[in-house]
């Protein structure tokens, strides 16, 4: 097994996965999992994570870094009429049924309703006089209204994820990633719908390492510069610098369950221009697989490609939305409890929910601060909440909270981002003037 020497002091492991490090002893992984958050004496660091890592939007500052429409524009020519156009069908998408037609058949996701009235406040950013029965008025009668309606989202971090990246001298799968969160157009107030935009990086990684690197040793002024600069480059598709892979959402606020439901999104061209059409999850297969025979024999049969980190579930068995109905979620597949639990955490609501250790922080590793809570009984989290305590609150930094998985500020040289920077590191120290290729060490997976 080889370590990388982590910057924070820490040896990393040359793991990638995100929820956990690949281990070869069943019972260490269960171990970490089940460790206590609590108990340790010495005070929490309270500081944000390195910038280069991952950079945390202050949530109250008016002028982010990269705002929703900016984003979403960047796939066409980068107007705002091209984000209103890829936003608004985007989220009309939504109530309505979706089917995706697959080799072995055709796959559906249900409606999820509520997605109206963050569609009808884009309309009424753009003035659009389509009005229908889920958005009554978009302008006519409400002037001040439209005036002041705004893209009903805004950014909570940018995120470093060279570490999956194979070859630190060529472009070799390296990301980026942009997270943002609905927000209510009545109040503003974040909503229970967080949206990940990943893009493949274009170019050598180490050349990706050292623009996110270069964020270290910046002052405020500088750091915003590289930071908007280094998001226009990945939104902006006429650049040829970077090109948006997928769109991954995770949302509890529009359905009757209150569940979290995960759904994925890939960019397409269509008559109309560029849109966001709903996609298989990679990863996670349909939820009806659990425990069955069928499961176990495919995970049998592909434990090379899931020990590498992949879950290639093959179109049978894919689906098109999966659920967290709790956090101590795990799959049940093979009988071997190494291979199912690579597996399990391969998956997106693995690696949202069991396969992470326990926390307060529930389906989510960044997410807007939670309302206080009135009472000392367990409050829904956006809706779905633990069934019971399960340890301490996570790090809030400028009004954004991080699992302690991703930044523990009582372990800050074992967490999640301790083992990024050492991939970091490594890519950063490669040779590649001379040696041309450098193969990075260890597990790959997409989450």
């Amino acid at each position: 097994m080889i370590f990388h020497k982590s910057a924070w002091g820490a040896v990393a492991l040359g793991a990638v996965c995100a929820c956990s490090v690949a281990s070869a002893e069943p019972d260490a992984a269960d171990a970490r999992r089940a460790a206590p958050a609590v108990g340790d004496d010495n005070p929490p660091d309270t500081r944000p994570p390195p910038p280069d890592l991952l950079y945390v939007q202050p949530q109250e500052d008016a002028t982010p870094i990269l705002d929703f429409e900016a984003a979403l524009g960047g796939l066409g020519n980068g107007s705002a009429a091209d984000a209103a156009a890829i936003g608004i069908a985007w989220l009309d998408s939504w109530s309505k049924l979706q089917t995706v037609q697959t080799e072995d058949g055709v796959l559906s996701a249900s409606p999820r309703f509520g997605a109206d009235s963050l569609r009808c406040e884009w309309l009424r950013v753009v003035k659009s006089e389509i009005c229908d029965d889920r958005c009554g008025d978009c302008v006519t009668g409400r002037p001040a209204r439209a005036e002041s309606a705004k893209v009903p989202f805004r950014l909570l971090a940018i995120v470093n994820r060279v570490d999956l990246g194979s070859d630190a001298c060529s472009e070799s799968g390296a990301e980026a990633r942009l997270i943002y969160v609905a927000t209510s157009p009545e109040t503003g107030a974040p909503l229970g719908f967080t949206t990940i935009l990943e893009y493949g990086l274009h170019g050598p990684t180490q050349q990706w390492a050292a623009r996110f690197r270069a964020l270290r040793g910046a002052n405020a002024a500088q750091s915003a510069g590289l930071l908007r600069e280094l998001a226009l480059d990945l939104v902006r598709q006429d650049r040829g610098r970077a090109s948006l892979r997928r769109v991954r959402t995770n949302e509890t606020a529009f359905g009757a369950s209150g569940q979290w439901e995960l759904r994925e999104f890939r960019p397409t061209s269509t008559p109309d221009g560029p849109r966001l059409a709903l996609a298989p999850l990679g990863g996670p297969p349909g939820a009806a697989l659990d425990g069955t025979k069928a499961l176990s024999g495919w995970v049998e049969a592909n434990r090379a490609s899931i020990r590498r980190g992949d879950n290639p579930v093959p179109p049978r068995m894919q689906t098109l939305a999966i659920t967290l109905a709790k956090p101590t979620f795990r799959w049940s597949s093979t009988t071997d409890r190494d291979l199912a639990t690579l597996f399990s955490r391969n998956t997106c609501n693995g690696c949202h929910g069991g396969e992470r250790p326990a926390e307060d922080m529930a389906f989510q590793m960044v997410a807007p601060v939670r309302p206080p809570k009135p009472d000392p009984q367990p409050q829904p989290y956006y809706g779905s909440a633990p069934p019971e305590p399960v340890g301490p609150p996570p790090l809030t930094i400028h009004g954004v909270e991080l699992s302690r998985y991703l930044v523990d500020p009582t372990n800050r040289q074992g967490d999640e981002l301790a083992r990024r920077e050492g991939v970091n590191d490594e890519v950063l120290t490669a040779r590649c003037t001379e040696e041309r290729t450098h193969r990075m060490t260890g597990r790959r997976t997409v989450h």
